[in-house]
This record gives C-alpha cells, structure tokens and sequence, in this order.
C-alpha cells in the first residue's frame, strides 16, 4: 500500500500539527512548496476544503480545522490505543445486512463498511468478528456517515455453520498478506528513524512526513483480526514503533518550522481526512 501526498492531505496533516490554532495561508503555501506544490495549488485546495466543511476561516488569510469530528474520523484516529481498540473473540460475529441502494450508493457504501473490518461473507451480508471494543453502536455511528439515507440492518450473529465461518476466516482477509507487508514496512520504519538523524533537515521532514504517513495508513486500514485468526505481533509492533516514530518527527517538524510555531508532524490525520 503506497501512500501518495497531495495538497489536501498536507493542509490537513499541518493544521492538526497546529493544535487547531489559526494558520496563515503563506504559511501553508511555504510549506506546500518543500512538497513541491505551487501556491496557487495550495490556495484553491483550502478554498474547497472550506466549502467542503473541513477548514473555517474566521479571517482573511488565516485557516483552522474545523470543529467537526465524527465517528468514522475518531475510529481511524483511535490507531494510537493500541490493542484497546479490541476486546476478546466470543465466537460471534458482527453482520451487517446490505439495503438496496443505487449502483452509486452501494459503490460508496461498500467502502465505507470496509473501513471497519467488514468484508461480504454472503450475498448482501457483510460481516467481521465482533471484536471491537466499540461495539454495534460505535459501528451505527460510523455508518451514519453514508450519503445514503438508507441504513441495512446491523446485528450479532452466532451458531452459523462451521463450515461457513471457516470459509470467512480463511478467505475474506488476506490474512498472510498483512502480516507480510506489517513486517516489511516495520523494518522500513526502523531503518528511516536511524536515517533521520544523518540526512539534512529538509529531507528529514519529508521522510518523516511519507512513513509516518503510509505506517499510519497501515494501521488505520488493518481490520482488527482477533488472534485466533492472526498473529497481531507486527501490528502491535508497528503501532509501537510509529508512536516513537512520531515523536521523533514531531522534532525534525519543530526544529525546521520553530519561527512559525509547528509542535507535531503532521504524520497520522491526512489519512483520515482523505475520503478513506
């Protein structure tokens, strides 16, 4: 999984570095440019952020985040909580019943039920084990966020033929795959925060900025498998290792940026803030 950098995601991530504090927009353009965006791509970018709800400006040439958070935003935050984020596997399985929708709607739909873990064990029927500490109601609210005013039916299920449960277990995730690419990508991180310390501050801070990213984007995009269908060494690893990772950038960020007053690196909310 590659993670791309875009001026969407770079306003973003930098103005959660600023704590929601008001940021100049020649602020933003400047740190644009070391990403090589134009200002003007800059420029029109915050504009449609702002007609999209997700930036305010309370005056001219000053930007903040919006006051918004929503469920879907907290759950693909929450990677920082570690394995709190599940609870012990019953057996049971979470299972969500798809509505009918438009070809448009369900296309959007299916992505969003994805987001959570859910992958279609049958015609209509999504599902993932009902591991996560948030429960059914915290996955109802994320799928408030649908541009559908039509919600399926969202329920526990259990007692389900063996022979069923077996198939989801070994096929609907690639289960093989993640764990691969999870002990890959720790090592890469391992390797970059040792590199970070002997490169010029320039390329220190893109560096930390694109893995810090694409750790993050793995984390927010594992399914939270329970251990009896994987091992989750190498997400817990990796989750260790991108929290030190991130302090490590938040001082390549301050050290760089210190006149304009920048505390963390914008390493873990673009991500979120980029239709995933």
């Amino acid at each position: 999984m590659e993670y791309k950098i875009t001026p969407k995601n770079l306003i973003l991530g930098v103005l959660q570095a600023f704590k929601n504090r008001e940021i100049l927009i020649k602020t933003l353009v400047f740190i644009g440019e070391i990403f090589g965006f134009t200002g003007n791509s800059i420029r029109v970018t915050a504009m449609r952020l702002i007609r999209e709800g997700k930036l305010e400006s309370d005056k001219r040439g000053c930007y903040r985040l919006s006051d918004q958070m929503n469920p879907f935003s907290q759950f693909l935050n929450s990677w920082r909580l570690r394995e709190e984020r599940i609870k012990p596997w019953d057996g049971s399985w979470m299972c969500y019943l798809m509505p009918r929708l438009t070809l448009r709607q369900l296309t959007r739909h299916k992505k969003l039920i994805m987001k959570p873990g859910f992958r279609e064990g049958s015609l209509n029927l999504w599902v993932r084990p009902n591991n996560l500490t948030i429960g059914i109601k915290g996955v109802d609210r994320i799928l408030s966020q649908s541009d559908s005013d039509k919600k399926g039916e969202l329920f526990v299920g259990q007692d389900f033929n063996s022979k069923l449960t077996e198939q989801w277990e070994q096929n609907l995730w690639p289960i093989k795959k993640l764990e691969q690419t999870q002990r890959v990508f720790l090592e890469k991180l391992r390797k970059s925060a040792n590199r970070l310390k002997r490169i010029p501050p320039k390329n220190a801070l893109i560096e930390s900025y694109l893995m810090g990213s694409q750790a993050v984007l793995l984390l927010i995009t594992d399914p939270l498998l329970p251990k009896e269908m994987m091992n989750n060494y190498y997400r817990l690893a990796l989750t260790n290792e991108m929290l030190a990772y991130d302090k490590l950038g938040r001082t390549v960020w301050r050290n760089y940026f210190y006149s304009f007053g920048i505390e963390n690196a914008p390493s873990y909310w673009q991500a979120k803030s980029n239709g995933l």
